[in-house]
């Protein structure tokens, strides 16, 4: 049994609770196991720093592994831009480890470049469910509604003994929580987020559908990146994040 840290506990609360019973206990279990043993820290997060710096960051984006606190100014939308860029091409960039949490406090503006120091708490996705995310994106983004039910089947939500009504109503939730982003800028918030996701979760409790186990952690991840955005209050370019982000894993 492992013990939540703080850190954690902190992310959480951030979550729909409903997510939680989507979710297999003795899954949710291994998976918590391997992210709390990540939050050591160590050579082994060092390793993972340098492999990040190596593989490539978006542009304008400086990694910083030293220990001394950063800044605390505010960020403002071009950082916002590049958080997003961040979030993106780490579940784009091949099987490597994903730093989870995307929290204010692990950036700082540098004029209009940004500082980043990774989160220690870290996790690597499947293959399987890194490919099926990808095309729930690109197929958003892109508008390929073939695509998108590709991610959606990848993930187990949608399967071929559905009816097409069910498909339908599926593919429709998860448009609706991407959102707007796709024909504008958006304005983050974390109560919108956390509505959003409870939406969903309710659907597929009540209809019985299966939920990805790694869909929780990615949650988590993104209800630390909706934490950090909804604190710039401005329109943020999202599908313009994505797109850089998608070019850069080619």
């Amino acid at each position: 049994m492992f013990k939540l840290t703080e850190t954690q506990k902190e992310i959480l609360k951030l979550l729909p609770q409903k997510a939680v019973k989507l979710v297999p206990f003795t899954e949710l279990l291994k998976m918590g196991s391997k992210v709390a043993a990540t939050a050591i820290g160590g050579e082994s997060y060092r390793r993972d720093v340098q492999n990040l710096m190596q593989s490539g960051v978006p542009e304008g984006v400086s990694v910083v592994v030293d220990d001394e606190p950063l800044s605390g100014e505010s960020l403002g939308v071009v950082h916002g831009e590049k958080i997003l860029e961040i979030y993106f091409s780490q579940l784009f960039s091949g099987d490597a480890l994903v730093h989870l949490d995307l929290r204010a406090s692990f950036f700082a503006p540098r004029r209009e470049d940004l500082l980043w120091r990774p989160s220690q708490l870290r996790y690597k996705f499947s293959a399987q469910f890194l490919n099926s995310v990808r095309r729930l994106y690109q197929g958003f983004y892109y508008d390929r509604l073939q695509l998108f039910d590709e991610g959606l089947e990848g993930l187990g939500m949608i399967r071929a003994s559905m009816s097409a009504e069910k498909r339908g109503e599926i593919r429709d939730l998860l448009f609706s929580h991407f959102g707007e982003g796709r024909t504008s800028p958006i304005i983050f918030s974390v109560v919108k987020f956390q509505k959003s996701f409870d939406e969903i979760f309710s659907y597929f409790l009540k209809n019985e559908v299966p939920l990805h186990p790694e869909f929780a952690l990615l949650g988590a991840n993104l209800a630390t990146l909706y934490s950090n955005l909804q604190n710039i209050k401005a329109p943020l370019d999202v599908k313009g994040a994505f797109m850089r982000a998608d070019a850069g894993s080619l």
